[in-house]
């Protein structure tokens, strides 16, 4: 897992992260949303250069949260599924795992409410959590977090880091973000555009 801390001036954009500061293990990657020529070395996904993939095949293999969790106006069921069949126990697994327990409490026919164009009927922590549980299903290679937990508290963004630790531990995270990461929660940390 990697955290990205960037200052307010910089942008959030992957291109400001240079190859070279991913030496990488086994198991490990930096990886970039589309390909594009790089000054030094390449960029892998699973040991084979980004090039080598079909686009097609790459997109699938890349999961992204902004910091306003996209969801779709429909069903909590066809947010969660994005044009995949899960049987509901699989869905409200996922919805578990990203901490809408209470939620589904609440609403035990939750997979059937449909979501405000705006989301509105969602706080932005449960988008959030929405959106983790549509990754965690996906189970996306390269998982790309933009900003997507500074709408939490600490505590909070502290389950959302537990969760990506146990579901991720396998795979890449890359989680941008302003606020500062002790080394314990993160498996590196890259500083871009400090002084």
């Amino acid at each position: 897992n990697y955290a990205v801390n960037k200052s307010r001036d910089s942008i959030s954009s992957l291109l400001d992260i240079r190859p070279d500061y991913a030496n990488l293990q086994r198991g490990d990657s930096l990886e970039i949303v589309d390909p594009y020529d790089v000054s030094v070395g390449e960029i892998r996904l699973g040991g084979v250069p980004l090039r080598q993939y079909p686009l097609k095949v790459l997109r699938r293999s890349i999961g992204y949260i902004g910091q306003s969790a996209e969801l779709f106006y429909a069903s909590v069921r066809e947010n969660l599924s994005h044009g995949t069949s899960y049987s509901d126990a699989k869905l409200i697994e996922a919805l578990k795992k990203a901490g809408m327990e209470e939620r589904l409490k609440d609403n035990p026919d939750l997979l059937d409410l449909h979501i405000r164009e705006d989301g509105g009927n969602f706080s932005a922590g449960e988008r959030l959590k929405l959106a983790l549980a549509r990754e965690l299903l996906r189970k996306t290679k390269v998982l790309v977090l933009d900003e997507a937990t500074s709408a939490l508290d600490r505590e909070s963004e502290k389950k959302v880091l537990s969760l990506l630790h146990s579901e991720w531990k396998e795979y890449t995270v890359l989680f941008i973000s302003h606020r500062n990461f002790d080394s314990g929660q993160m498996d590196r940390i890259i500083e871009i555009g400090r002084n």
